[in-house]
């Protein structure tokens, strides 16, 4: 085929194809009108004497270059994604297929075929924004996106998913339809499908409320609640594309809602089932179990209201949730007991015949019957039960509700403490049961009362959920029942020789709060325990005038009795008592007295115990368990409270401030020495902030982070006292750990406005102590414009990989030169980040917000392939590599390094490029973080043929005898010592170090020359090299390659 030919058929084709002349450089030799076409360009621009790749965006050439090398040398048809630069300034997306064409006169031509993919790559670089945003979303808060592809059915894999439990989706970005499905509850499935379903069908929004197992696989399921707010997107075909949301732990507030159901069916006196619940309960069973036999129970208290009427509503109360025992004793879990009413209950006995729930009422009646004893009566609680058979007496819950209360009336009607059945057959049976219990449970009579007295003492103490109450129900009864005049319990306080009146009944019905009086009484402060003594109340007047005698003056009361008791922790008491009798008290009455004092004691021990308890407790939820300083929620009430009350912007004569503190490089010895010493540390920083007295209150937030209210007369007076405090500890760290470099970082916000929240002021501390610990300051003061630059900080990595998919970063090269030829031997590779606007970011500016959310490691490499992608293209040309140092963040050691050691071998394979060349830098910083881990790491790349460089030495706190243990070929020396070789007495000092460091390695570098007399005093020591910008300054890679290759 002809030239004219092939021209006729290139310009027929629908995509745009150009023929490329291959050599040194490369031109378009034929070109069709589609080519390039959306980039602005025409025929007769393209084919003129332009190199194709002047059209190419710069970072791509390489690309490209690889390309056309691959289809030479391979015969290959390669595929490759470029970006072109369009006329109008800007960039733009084609996706090429170049093949070998021909040869003409041993020159090669290659043909191109174009589309133009603009489009499609703005959607991924979208998706990868949304990306981003998705991550920043999960980091920052407790949510995680939804995402759902209607077509292709499958979801997109958030990050906390896999921090879920799931490590099967690790590294995939979508999972299967079915295979999320299975995640989610099978309770919860087929709603989770319908929604999904009825979402892809038509436009919604809303919300759904489902478990989800978060257990590794091949573990028993974990579900956990969650919450997802979701929402339809239509794509520009009308059709519904995505299912977009938000979802979000609600196990608290499912945990809640479930507590407040359960709550809402529960009475809250005897915690049965409630009417309305049992009611449910019932149904459910009944239409559950259509097949099986039940009998549903009513059950009322007989003479309830002569109870509540003679003995008060608390012995009331007491009698009701007795009974409700009695039901749950007897009764299966599996059964139903509920309170339905005041003194009527219900249960439904689940799979049983009219003769088991026979047995079960008259099992009730005798566990239930007893008699409580007053003053002037003598009421005996029983109950009268009706029962309905499931299928004889109905088959819904009302009609058996109808039944039984039916027969529960016959039973009163009859003469109550029995059961009765709505059915004859089983009526008959329960009456001859009822004349039988009639004969066996006669009334008993005589002294036996007084131990039905005694029962009823020990029933009000086994079911008393208010102890104190309790208790004044007791001495009332008590009082009732042996006609006395007055009651009380007294508790003894030994050390200060006093009695303390807790409880007191009175016939009058007078109360008395809780009184001291001095233990004066002779014979009842050296009477026995449990030893019944009395004496004339006017002896007691005289003994203890404080009682007043003007209340028992004119009274019936001639002698008070009194039995001391013992309760918990050795402690003691007595039951005092008043009596009308000029004889005193009886043998018998001396002797239930005592009996009922040693209840007494049980009851105060069970109120010792419970107050005891609950300061115990107040004070475990108050407190951090293992430095016992407040935990951060008390912590935070108390300064809530402080700032509300205006009490700390009051004290005109003191300045407050907040104090985040937090142990540098803790992980250190919890990694070396365990985690016994890193709690020993911990309980020691708490005992010295407990001893400093400008502390006014402290609490321990988690790990190793603790925060402080201090005071000082001043601002500078605060100052000074952190900084004495961070030195004190630090000095004992540096004893104990000298290869850790631990010390305090403390950040100091200053209460200076008392309208402040203590949210901000805590975040203003946190601040400062971040930045005190990136420049080992100690401790730092919080400005306003911290937040400033926190805020910037957020904005960096928002806009991050956007940036890199730009091109936004740039390499720039900064050369290092032999002293004494002034020749350059190597370079520095540094990164800058060029805005769209133009401006320049410095990398102070991006680097340690990059460094703290972990995206550093992808600009490391960036510029790593940048830098390689150069050194190949001089390579190629003939002209001779030198080493090039590029440096890597800290977080590329993380984990041992074994990725990032994984990663360099790939990339430098990739290139050709031999590892000699490449130079890795390692701030002084990481070796102080990370010294076990990072020379075994070191010590495996030294073998794979890189060379090591300790950058910044000076400025980590690293000692000499850790620099020689580095298996590094170079050491930077910090510009901060270049530049005290003109300070007195300090040149000495610069030259000693370095001679001792250079005795070690093979090469020490000093940093930031910029003087002809510190070039000339450090050649005069010996040392032989360095950069600065008395060489040059750092380069763009194309000015430095036409400089310096």
């Amino acid at each position: 085929m002809g030239r004219g030919q092939r021209k006729d058929l290139i310009g027929e084709m629908p995509v745009g194809i150009a023929v490329v002349r291959g050599g040194n450089e490369l031109y378009i030799e034929m070109v069709n009108r589609e080519f390039l076409h959306a980039e602005g360009y025409d025929r007769e621009e393209l084919t003129g004497n332009t190199p194709f790749v002047e059209y190419l965006y710069r970072d791509d050439t390489g690309v490209f270059e690889d390309a056309i090398e691959v289809c030479r040398e391979l015969r290959t048809t390669e595929e490759i994604e470029l970006r072109i630069r369009t006329k109008s300034g800007g960039v733009c997306w084609e996706l090429m297929r170049c093949r070998l064409y021909y040869y003409r006169d041993a020159v090669p031509y290659y043909i191109l075929v174009s589309w133009n993919i603009d489009k499609r790559k703005n959607l991924e670089e979208e998706l990868r924004l949304m990306e981003e945003q998705y991550s920043m979303l999960e980091e920052v808060t407790d949510e995680f996106p939804l995402e759902y592809d209607v077509a292709q059915r499958r979801f997109r894999v958030p990050r906390k998913y896999r921090g879920n439990g799931q490590p099967g989706t690790a590294g995939r970005r979508y999972m299967d339809y079915e295979e999320m499905l299975a995640d989610i509850c099978e309770e919860d499935r087929a709603a989770y499908a319908r929604v999904l379903e009825a979402a892809s069908r038509d436009v919604q929004t809303g919300s759904i409320d489902y478990r989800m197992n978060v257990a590794a696989p091949g573990e028993e399921p974990v579900y956990v609640w969650y919450r997802t707010i979701y929402r339809s997107i239509v794509g520009d075909n009308g059709q519904i594309i995505r299912i977009i949301g938000r979802s979000y732990d609600v196990s608290s507030d499912r945990r809640i809602q479930e507590e407040l159901s359960e709550e809402a069916k529960r009475d809250p006196l005897t915690r049965l089932y409630n009417k309305v619940a049992a009611s449910g309960e019932v149904e459910r069973i009944l239409k559950s179990e259509p097949e099986k036999q039940h009998v549903l129970f009513l059950i009322d208290i007989d003479n309830f209201k002569r109870i509540n009427d003679t003995f008060g509503h608390t012995v009331g109360d007491t009698v009701i949730t007795d009974i409700a025992g009695v039901l749950q004793s007897r009764f299966q879990e599996t059964d139903v007991t509920a309170r339905v009413g005041g003194d009527e209950f219900l249960a439904l006995m689940r799979d049983a015949t009219p003769e088991e729930a026979k047995a079960r009422a008259a099992a009730l009646g005798r566990e239930a019957r007893k008699k409580l004893i007053g003053d002037d009566a003598i009421v005996e609680v029983t109950l009268s039960i009706g029962m309905a058979v499931y299928g004889e007496d109905g088959r819904d819950y009302e009609t058996l509700f109808a039944m039984a209360d039916r027969a529960m009336y016959a039973t009163k009607r009859e003469g109550k403490d029995h059961y009765s059945f709505a059915g004859k057959k089983q009526q008959e049976g329960a009456e001859r049961e009822r004349r039988r219990d009639r004969i066996e449970y006669a009334p008993e009579s005589g002294q036996k009362v007084d131990k039905e007295f005694l029962n009823f003492a020990f029933s009000l103490l086994s079911h008393a959920k208010d102890i104190n109450g309790s208790l004044n129900v007791l001495i009332e009864q008590i009082g009732k029942k042996y006609g006395l005049g007055f009651a009380m319990v007294f508790e003894y306080r030994e050390e200060q020789q006093e009695m303390v009146l807790m409880n007191y009944w009175n016939r009058d019905g007078s109360r008395v709060e809780q009184q001291v009086f001095p233990q004066s009484v002779t014979v009842f402060r050296e009477a026995e325990i449990g030893r019944f003594v009395s004496t004339p109340t006017e002896d007691i007047l005289t003994e203890v005038p404080q009682l007043g005698a003007e209340k028992y003056h004119g009274t019936s009361i001639k002698n008070c009795g009194n039995v001391k008791f013992e309760f918990s922790g050795n402690r003691s008491g007595c039951l005092c008592v008043g009596s009308s009798s000029a004889e005193g008290f009886s043998k018998e009455e001396a002797g239930m007295l005592s009996e009922l004092a040693r209840v007494v004691a049980v009851f105060v021990s069970l109120r010792s115990r419970q107050s005891d308890d609950q300061a115990e407790i107040r004070h475990l939820q108050n407190q951090d368990m293992l430095t016992e300083l407040y935990n951060l929620d008390t912590f935070r009430r108390l300064i809530r409270k402080k700032l509300k009350s205006g009490g700390l912007a009051q004290d005109e004569n003191m300045v407050y401030a907040l104090v985040n503190l937090d142990v540098n490089n803790f992980a250190y010895v919890n990694e070396n020495y365990g985690q016994e010493a890193g709690d020993s540390i911990l309980q020691e920083l708490a005992a010295l902030i407990r001893s400093e007295s400008h502390v006014v209150e402290a609490c321990r937030m988690y790990s190793d982070y603790f925060i402080e209210l201090v005071r000082g007369t001043d601002k500078k007076n605060i100052l000074g006292l952190v900084e004495r405090e961070d030195q004190m500890f630090g000095e004992q760290l540096k004893i104990r750990y000298p290869a850790g470099a631990m010390q305090l970082s403390a950040g100091i916000c200053f209460i200076d406005d008392g309208e402040e929240t203590f949210e901000k002021i805590l975040e203003g501390a946190n601040l400062a102590r971040k930045l005190a610990k990136e420049q080992n300051a100690g401790a730092v003061v919080y400005r306003d414009d911290m937040r400033k630059k926190r805020d910037e900080g957020i904005r960096i990595t928002g806009r991050f990989y956007a940036a890199l998919q730009r091109g936004e970063f740039e390499v720039y090269l900064q050369p290092k030169f032999l002293l004494r030829e002034e020749r350059v031997y190597g370079a520095e590779a540094l990164a800058r980040w060029r805005l769209e606007s133009g401006e320049v970011l410095s990398p102070a500016r991006f680097i340690p917000a990059l460094e703290n959310i972990g995206y550093i490691v992808d600009l490391d490499f960036y510029i790593l392939e940048q830098l390689l992608r150069a050194m190949r293209r001089w390579r190629d040309s003939g002209r001779e590599l030198f080493t090039i140092s590029t440096n890597f963040s800290r977080r590329n050691f993380e984990n041992g390094g074994d990725d990032f050691i994984e990663r360099l071998q790939n990339t430098l394979q990739r290139y050709g490029i031999d590892p000699c060349y490449i130079e890795i830098e390692v701030t002084e910083s990481v070796i102080v973080e990370k010294l076990d881990s990072l020379k075994a790491c070191l010590t495996r790349l030294g073998k794979l043929g890189y060379r090591i460089a300790i950058d910044d030495f000076g400025t980590g706190y690293s000692s000499l005898s850790v620099l020689l243990e580095i298996p590094a070929n170079v050491v930077k020396i910090d510009k901060s010592f270049t530049d005290k070789i003109h300070q007195n007495g300090q040149s000495a000092f610069v030259y000693q170090m370095g001679q001792f460091i250079q005795s070690a390695k093979e090469e020490v570098i000093f940093e930031g020359i910029e003087e002809e007399q510190q070039r000339t005093f450090l050649m005069e020591c010996g040392f032989n090299y360095g950069q600065g910008y008395y060489f040059d300054r750092p380069l763009p890679l194309e000015e430095f390659e036409k400089k310096y290759i």
